[in-house]
């Protein structure tokens, strides 16, 4: 009878378990596929902002065209994409709603942009920095509008996409109307 009580292995019937270069290339192998999903997942989220950018820079111009025909003109602009705001709204005190008469009587050109107090809209197209109301991209950046225009006769509109820089330099990574 056998002295120890679970029956012995020998060498031929023993389990073996993987190596610690085995795990290592498997653990490789993860972070391989890991960083190609990161990097294809961060592609396809800038394309995404891009293409939510686009669509939010046609809608801001049918609403200045709608704009250009009730008033003839464009909306002068020397402080970006405020001016553009209360153009567009008719919301002069900027507080994200149309309350006075003097403001129905402005004109509410594109009602996406009120947002009654501080927050996001659901669109996501004004930030809210203390009493100033601004129109941002896709990218949570202000949008850039320019009236007269340097680019256009009319007016310039654009985002600086994915150009953190902001230079004219990199203007290839703008979306812009022209």
């Amino acid at each position: 009878m056998n002295a120890f009580p679970f029956p012995r292995r020998d060498r031929r019937t023993r389990r073996r378990g993987f190596s610690l270069v085995e795990l290592m290339v498997v653990v490789l192998i993860i972070a391989i596929l890991m960083s190609l999903t990161v990097a294809g997942a961060r592609h396809f989220m800038t394309k995404a902002f891009e293409s939510k950018t686009r669509q939010h820079l046609k809608t801001i111009e049918l609403a200045l065209e709608k704009y250009h025909e009730a008033n003839s003109e464009y909306p002068k602009s020397t402080n970006g994409s405020k001016e553009l705001y209360q153009a567009l709204t008719g919301d002069t005190d900027m507080d994200g709603r149309i309350s006075s008469d003097q403001e129905r009587q402005s004109g509410n050109y594109l009602p996406e942009l009120l947002v009654p107090g501080d927050g996001k809209s659901l669109q996501g197209w004004i930030e809210v920095r203390g009493k100033e109301r601004r129109i941002i991209d896709a990218f949570g950046e202000e949008l850039q509008y320019r009236m007269p225009g340097e680019k256009n006769a009319a007016y310039d509109l654009w985002s600086y996409g994915t150009d953190k820089k902001k230079q004219s330099a990199n203007e290839a990574k703008w979306i812009k109307n022209w």
